[in-house]
């Protein structure tokens, strides 16, 4: 059974630490002023923004697993 992001429809993989995006991580994070994304692990943590340098970083969601509709 494939287990995919309720939020996003992104194939989800089992971690130590629960289910993750394909980037690694847990949420997907963004930023509100110019709408860059990622779901790797190493930007969970970002204060500024790699494009425009907002701090205007925020959670999109946390993966939530269901199960792919074949």
């Amino acid at each position: 059974m494939h287990i995919v992001c309720q939020h996003c429809n992104q194939p989800l993989t089992w971690h130590d630490r629960g289910y993750v995006h394909p980037g690694g991580g847990l949420y997907v994070v963004y930023c509100r002023q110019c709408g860059w994304r990622s779901d790797k692990s190493e930007d969970q943590k970002r204060i500024h923004c790699p494009v425009c340098g907002s701090d205007r970083i925020g959670d999109d969601h946390v993966a939530l697993p269901i199960p792919a509709k074949v």
